[in-house]
């Protein structure tokens, strides 16, 4: 993998980082092997990682091939592949690796991450006002919830089926982890939660998988609606400053966001 993009944006040290730490951790996650990680920029000008190849289909490219009891197979192993990753542990919320921001608690990281989308959303433009108001509202509601979290994980922090691979119906690698950061575990359930979700029995079954593992606290539902929102926003500003503005993208996730504050 070559970084390119974002150059930064620490990635790849990350990722090394992240790797190592699933594979002495004696969890049960697929990830792939380090071979070589290159910041020097001496044979090309970018930061590149060397990882060894693992069997396998991306799982968005079969997705549509697979029958529903094989969709909720995978979903159901998704659930405690997802569970087992959250088993590593941190002291602190928030960055993992040198010069990455680190938090005292849970509700300090969401508090200041939500207020500045907030702050930039309002400057882009882009969210109308009432949604912004209703954020804000939700917000409060949810705070107290926010104050129970304890305990950081490792999160993936960008699970979508491009980043997994399925081999022999069967989850042969999780990858990615560009993202990754030690918060709360519900927090990976982002990009798997939203209402707007066709697929709301497979939401269910990657729920199952991962109670079968690892209990949820109290609360999830409620949560859960807020960090689908923080999410979105995350791809509002990304597609109004990086991706164009594209109209279809700013209507879906407005859309998701209306969603969550019904």
């Amino acid at each position: 993998r070559i970084h390119k993009r974002e150059p930064h944006l620490i990635k790849l040290e990350k990722e090394a980082v992240v790797y190592g730490r699933i594979h002495t951790s004696g969890v049960h996650v697929p990830v792939p092997r380090v071979l070589l990680l290159d910041t020097s920029k001496t044979l090309i000008p970018y930061n590149y990682i060397l990882i060894n190849k693992v069997k396998g289909t991306d799982l968005d490219e079969l997705w549509e091939k697979l029958s529903m009891k094989k969709r909720k197979e995978i979903s159901f192993h998704l659930g405690t592949t997802i569970a087992e990753l959250h088993k590593i542990r941190f002291r602190h919320f928030g960055g993992i690796v040198a010069p990455e921001k680190r938090y005292p608690s849970w509700d300090a990281y969401i508090n200041e991450k939500l207020h500045e989308f907030l702050k930039n959303h309002r400057s882009y433009g882009d969210v109308p006002a009432h949604l912004l108001t209703g954020i804000e509202r939700l917000y409060k509601k949810t705070r107290p919830l926010l104050k129970m979290v304890k305990q950081p994980v490792l999160l993936h922090g960008d699970l979508h089926r491009e980043n997994i691979k399925i081999h022999h119906d069967r989850i042969s690698g999780i990858f990615d982890f560009e993202w990754a950061f030690a918060g709360h575990n519900e927090y990976d359930f982002k990009n798997i939660m939203p209402q707007s979700k066709k697929e709301k029995l497979l939401q269910e079954e990657i729920l199952a998988g991962y109670q079968s593992v690892h209990p949820l606290l109290r609360g999830f539902r409620e949560r859960i609606k807020l960090y689908v929102i923080i999410n979105c926003l995350d791809f509002l500003e990304a597609n109004y400053l990086h991706w164009g503005n594209y109209k279809h993208y700013r209507k879906k996730y407005l859309m998701n966001i209306e969603k969550e504050l019904e």
